[in-house]
């Protein structure tokens, strides 16, 4: 996060930068007072007002135009982070911070000041990882419900592949209000069969869209979705999401 500025990435301002005692005692054992006693680390950084993203789309309605502010805001950090050679491997709703809370988005949708300012900041970076230009990694890591299938598998995977897989997650979840691998609805699924496991499901990509399976009006939003929930060497990567329709149209309006 030192190293890194953009818009709609956390910032971080300050950290403690105590020194610490070196010692043989695994920290379990240590107490207060001990040389080498690990106190917490205090960070400073930006505040985000409005909480994370599953909170604000959990309890609200959000309409479809800051859906995909939000996507498109999103898309640009990760794209970011993807040309420096940086991954995330923990994009989920809940790391995705709003700067202002959702009353005082809505409000000033149509003031100037719209679209100079970023909504949101990508948080949470416990399990980036810095990597070279062909490097696949073999860490097991993320949300079961935003894993790609080959994590999953424990198979070497590119990192920017299965941050893009995560991004079609977050974006079927705010379409349809849902997560794509959860057990469909009971008027939805023509099966009586015992549901599978969320991660028997990951590894089949068995996924279908219920509430916009017969809507045209997001076919720009559900062609990202279609083509990020698919087998990494079909899977778009972020410069082809961010060249989408749905993400390209917001992006050229933005002035920050």
């Amino acid at each position: 996060l030192k190293s890194i500025s953009h818009p709609c990435i956390i910032k971080l301002y300050a950290i403690n930068d105590l020194k610490f005692f070196e010692t043989k005692r695994p920290l379990s054992s240590r107490k207060h007072g001990d040389k080498g006693f690990l106190p917490p680390c205090d960070m400073v950084m930006s505040y985000c007002s409005g909480g994370d993203l599953f909170d604000m789309a959990s309890k609200n309605n959000l309409p479809q135009w800051l859906m995909q502010r939000i996507f498109a805001e999103l898309t640009m950090g990760m794209k970011y982070l993807h040309e420096n050679l940086i991954i995330h491997r923990d994009l989920k709703l809940e790391n995705v911070l709003l700067k202002l809370p959702l009353e005082q988005i809505l409000a000033m949708k149509d003031a100037p000041l719209f679209k100079r300012q970023n909504l949101i900041e990508l948080g949470d970076f416990g399990l980036c990882k810095k990597i070279q230009p062909d490097e696949m990694c073999t860490t097991r890591c993320g949300s079961e419900d935003y894993v790609s299938p080959e994590i999953l598998m424990g198979l070497p995977y590119d990192g920017r592949l299965s941050d893009a897989w995560a991004l079609g997650v977050i974006l079927y979840a705010l379409l349809e209000d849902r997560l794509p691998f959860d057990p469909l609805p009971s008027h939805a699924s023509h099966t009586r069969k015992r549901p599978r496991s969320t991660a028997h499901r990951i590894a089949r990509y068995e996924w279908r869209w219920v509430k916009l399976l017969n809507d045209t009006k997001q076919e720009a939003a559900k062609e990202i979705v279609e083509h990020c929930l698919v087998r990494k060497i079909e899977r778009w990567d972020i410069f082809k999401i961010s060249q989408s329709t749905y993400v390209k149209t917001v992006i050229s309006e933005l002035k920050f």
